[in-house]
């Protein structure tokens, strides 16, 4: 029998989640049903704080396409630079306008990560997503929010691939011309880069021949030195991290939860690249103003807690669906991952 209103053999389409996660380097799109099994993946450009709505949505409906154009019970978006309830709404209203699902739900990305990091019926907690930029989200026990606005150095933000391969070639640059100390980021940057100096280097940046991808490409490379002890790579990786404690510390301030503490998730590239001097010093940070709060660095995609926000609106069988997507992914069966 068919749901009034719907011919019949849609309503089985309908109890299914369109899920997407949007960032800057990469957009992810699944297909899973209500029991949480993912029946098409596709991945993409991602998109841009630059990018105009039409263009962004174009890039999305290349996606949707590549898993069947279905029409589903939920769409379900985090997208990055989303950092507004206005443009949540107008991006939401752009997805309605493609009848993608009967629901939209569109949040910024750093939802994706804080419910991604959460098993079970909780749902409150504090997420910090440090990939190409850097955000952070608290939801408290009451429903309650507390976010940055995430402008970038407009708004105070510092952090991500993009701030972190910056200042790599900053001091690089500083370090050749004599104004700075010595690194061995100079030269390993040199090398990383086919440049033969940092002048080149920066000539190549103000002409458009290095991208802003060239300079996120840097961020791996502090991070070897800083592994290596570098004094210069280490400060680095010591002012993401402080920048990570700062947005945490404000965000359990104004939830009140710091005395009681909460689960922190880390999420983003930059965190789960598996860089143990950064999460450490997280961990220690955190650890220093709210004891009690538990850190999580995420095991899946983003997607998946994309994916989870349109189940849990699905009903009943959303424990056993979230059990089923974990498992798909920690089970390393698909490139998603």
């Amino acid at each position: 029998m068919s749901e009034p209103g719907y011919p019949s053999g849609v309503l089985a389409t309908l109890r299914r989640v369109l899920a997407v996660d949007a960032g800057g380097s990469k957009t992810d799109v699944i297909l899973v049903d209500e029991e949480g099994q993912v029946l098409a993946t596709s991945r993409g450009p991602g998109l841009g704080h630059d990018q105009s709505l039409d263009t962004c949505m174009s890039t999305l409906a290349a996606l949707v396409a590549e898993v069947g154009n279905p029409v589903v019970a939920v769409v379900a978006a985090c997208v990055a630079n989303l950092d507004t309830p206005e443009q949540e709404e107008l991006f939401a209203a752009a997805v309605a306008r493609r009848g993608w699902g009967e629901r939209v739900l569109v949040r910024n990305d750093t939802y994706a990560v804080l419910r991604g990091g959460v098993d079970g019926g909780s749902r409150h907690g504090i997420a910090v997503v440090c990939g190409s930029g850097i955000n952070c989200l608290g939801v408290g026990p009451d429903g309650g929010t507390a976010r940055f606005l995430a402008f970038g150095e407009h708004s105070g933000d510092w952090g991500g691939g993009n701030d972190i391969g910056r200042a790599g070639l900053w001091h690089a640059s500083r370090a050749e011309d004599g104004r700075g100390e010595p690194t061995a980021l100079r030269s390993a940057l040199l090398r990383h880069l086919g440049r033969k100096s940092m002048r080149d280097v920066a000539l190549d940046l103000k002409d458009g021949n290095l991208t802003d991808a060239d300079v996120r490409g840097c961020t791996p490379v502090v991070f070897e030195w800083a592994t290596g002890g570098d004094p210069v790579a280490v400060a680095i990786v010591r002012r993401q991290s402080d920048e990570i404690c700062a947005m945490v510390r404000v965000v359990l301030n104004r939830l009140d939860l710091a005395e009681v503490g909460t689960t922190v998730v880390l999420g983003g590239g930059v965190v789960t690249s598996g860089h143990a001097l950064l999460v450490d010093a997280v961990r220690a940070g955190i650890a220093g103003f709210s004891p009690d709060s538990t850190i999580v660095v995420t095991r899946e995609p983003p997607v998946v807690g994309a994916a989870l926000l349109g189940i849990d609106t699905l009903g009943e069988r959303a424990p056993q669906a979230e059990h089923r997507l974990r498992s798909y992914y920690r089970s390393g069966i698909t490139a998603s991952s």
